[in-house]
């Protein structure tokens, strides 16, 4: 598999609303929208107890290695709170243990769909319910904003 570093240039709103759509957004998150139901899949092994900080990194990939430092640094309050799960897609070894993490950890469909894309960063309170980070990964309010919407998501439940 040929991956290649996306550089943070992601997609938002993987699923969720976007909070703010591009001018002239005409995709399926696009606001007034209506969102279609998502089939029902299996469970995943790991519940959702906590929500989700998903990173997915390669050693390869320069801007991994940039922004890793701020984004822990910006989860370690969160520690206990938030569960951290690091996907890493460096060679087939990773990529194919990492390919199984997410499923067990219910997030497969995220991973398949931007697994090829380091960094990516997201924040899941429940499977198929998650929002993509996309941002200066190197400023802590970036990801304590989406740490924190995610808690206040969670106890709303």
């Amino acid at each position: 598999m040929l991956l290649a570093c996306g550089g943070g240039n992601v997609d938002r709103g993987f699923y969720g609303d976007i909070v703010e759509a591009p001018k002239g957004a005409t995709g399926p998150n696009a606001p007034g929208r209506p969102k279609k139901p998502k089939p029902a899949q299996a469970s995943s092994k790991a519940g959702f107890e906590r929500p989700k900080l998903v990173l997915i990194k390669a050693a390869w990939c320069g801007i991994c290695k940039e922004v890793e430092p701020s984004i822990m640094a910006a989860y370690e309050p969160y520690r206990g709170k938030v569960d951290l799960i690091v996907l890493d897609v460096t060679d087939e070894t990773t990529l194919a243990a990492s390919h199984t993490r997410a499923g067990d950890e219910g997030l497969r469909e995220f991973f398949v769909q931007y697994g090829a894309r380091t960094p990516t960063v997201g924040v899941f309170v429940g499977e198929g319910n998650g929002r993509l980070v996309r941002g200066d990964f190197k400023d802590p309010e970036l990801l304590k904003r989406e740490l924190d919407f995610s808690l206040q998501q969670k106890k709303g439940e």
